[in-house]
């Protein structure tokens, strides 16, 4: 999640800042550190020896705050739709796989939320494998195909989500291949990501 979306979804939930750990990543960190202060345009508070940051989001929750649709960022940022990579994924995913989840020929996705009324969002979902295949995505309401090889595709659509859990199941003619050592074979791999 880029920093800016991080700082205003966990201001938006009410937080009063982020403590950043610098030893724990370098380069990285320090380039993520300075995105989230430019976001955030708050004070910044430093350990004597430089190791620990606190970034206050109270000026950016503020902000946020004053805009008309806070109450429903809020409530957003409290009841997050989150994913389930569940039967037929591989879990433990290697650093290098740029968060893609692999499958097998079929894998079932958890889209879940505990609202009390339905929530729209716009599922994103990536599809990655070794060869071209179509992978088969079916949901409550909806079947759909897509196209999916070794740049990657995405595949859109707006979807409402009644309170608790609703299973996606994606299927593919792909013929499933070994990962590596110790892992389970797979046809393609997923990355999804969900935008209100």
């Amino acid at each position: 999640m880029p920093a800016a979306e991080m700082a205003d979804t966990l201001a938006a939930a009410g937080f009063a800042g982020v403590c950043i750990d610098r030893h724990l990543g370098g380069d990285a960190l320090a380039a993520r550190e300075a995105e989230l202060v430019a976001h955030v345009q708050g004070p910044v508070l430093e350990s004597s020896d430089g190791r620990w940051a606190f970034v206050s989001l109270l000026p950016l929750g503020a902000r946020l705050a004053a805009l008309p649709d806070a109450a429903e960022r809020r409530e957003r940022a409290l009841h997050p739709v989150l994913v389930d990579f569940g039967e037929g994924f591989v879990g433990g995913v290697p650093p290098e796989s740029r968060d893609y989840r692999p499958c097998g020929c079929r894998g079932t996705m958890t889209l879940e939320h505990w609202l009390d009324r339905p929530q729209r969002v716009r599922l994103a979902l990536t599809l990655l494998a070794p060869e071209r295949c179509t992978v088969r995505i079916a949901g409550p309401d909806f079947t759909a195909e897509a196209p999916a090889g070794p740049e990657g595709t995405t595949w859109e659509r707006d979807l409402t989500l009644p309170p608790g859990r609703t299973s996606l199941v994606l299927t593919t003619d792909g013929e499933a291949r070994e990962l590596g050592p110790f892992l389970p074979a797979a046809a393609f791999g997923v990355r999804a990501a969900i935008a209100h």
